[in-house]
């Protein structure tokens, strides 16, 4: 199109010589605004590699390290699970029925709820305000086993820039259901069956109640953690941030249950126990009476429940730092423009 203009202007009666080498010149510099500062930011961006390593957002202070668990370069973005747990929270607060959807025992009343869509945590996720508003009630000390209480504590996302609260994308991903939330469910012809042992941990998932969430924050379900993890041979096994420890590492020991930043803990799933709503499943360790690295059991609002979540992020990424390794991650470049 430029050449047309510029071959053609001549024949314009309205254009003289001196008109045709303005405009000429015109169209050169909108060129060089434009079409190539876009080509050079191209080129000072890098395409992020599945198992690369990075630094994102920060919670207590402490930079969070994240692995790329996804191929960003056949997907839209890069889906990043965290490292480390960086937080202890309950899945659910008690004392509300879900909706209804409760049993005759009233157990989500006693025990919260494992339907994440609901769940407190997902809120406090998901949320940048310094006031979390949740759904039901507040993680409150009465509601939440532990004394892991978190109802003034600020959303997630308030730890975070502006520059990368903007940089999250929403990410659709498959929630499993219980058979208390059968109705909701989008899919799937029976309940999903709990296998404590990881390598069959998804025998019947395609099977399975389900429902598609979007969330720019989550905890994984049991197929992110066997497809992307288990899948890979990674360890799929979770030690808490040094600053976890140091924050909230006294609630722990008060049940005289070693807690240092090399010791494996648990951590929530999305995943729900079909069996009965008093439980959820969780990836689990030899902490919590099971063997390491297996599937165990826990009640939605005990508050020791480790919290590992995922996010995506644009694949492209201005790099300041690192080789993308365990040992040197990467260090994105997020000043804003």
């Amino acid at each position: 199109m430029k050449f047309w203009y510029i071959r053609n202007m001549e024949k314009l009666p309205f254009a003289s010589k001196k008109q045709y080498r303005l405009l000429s010149n015109f169209f050169v510099l909108l060129l060089m605004t434009f079409i190539l500062p876009s080509n050079t930011q191209c080129a000072d961006n890098k395409l992020l590699k599945t198992g690369e390593y990075l630094y994102f957002g920060r919670y207590y202070g402490e930079d969070i390290l994240w692995r790329v668990i996804n191929d960003p370069e056949k997907d839209d973005g890069a889906l990043l699970f965290s490292e480390k747990i960086i937080s202890m929270k309950s899945f659910d607060a008690a004392g509300h029925a879900a909706g209804g959807r409760d049993d005759r025992r009233k157990t989500r009343e006693r025990y919260g709820s494992g339907y994440w869509p609901d769940s407190t945590l997902r809120k406090w996720l998901n949320s940048y305000d310094e006031t979390v508003t949740y759904l039901y009630f507040p993680p409150t000390e009465e509601r939440v086993m532990g004394r892991q209480n978190y109802e003034d504590e600020p959303g997630f996302l308030y730890n975070f820039t502006e520059v990368e609260i903007k940089m999250l994308k929403p990410y659709t991903h498959r929630v499993l259901l219980s058979p208390a939330e059968a109705e909701l469910s989008e899919g799937g012809t029976e309940p999903y069956s709990y296998h404590p042992e990881i390598a069959h941990s998804m025998d019947n998932f395609d099977s399975s109640y389900y429902q598609y969430v979007t969330d720019k924050v989550f905890v994984p379900g049991i197929d992110i953690i066997y497809n992307l993890v288990y899948s890979r041979n990674w360890s799929y096994f979770k030690t808490p941030t040094p600053s976890l420890v140091e924050e909230e590492g006294i609630f722990v020991e008060r049940r005289n249950i070693p807690f240092t930043s090399d010791t494996y803990w648990w951590y929530w799933l999305t995943t729900p126990f079909a069996d009965s709503l008093r439980f959820m499943v969780v990836m689990a360790t030899d902490r919590i009476g099971a063997q390491a690295g297996t599937i165990s059991l826990l009640h939605p609002n005990d508050g020791n429940g480790g919290v590992a979540p995922l996010i995506y992020i644009p694949k492209f990424l201005n790099i300041s730092e690192g080789d993308g390794s365990s040992s040197d991650p990467y260090l994105p470049n997020l000043e804003p423009k």
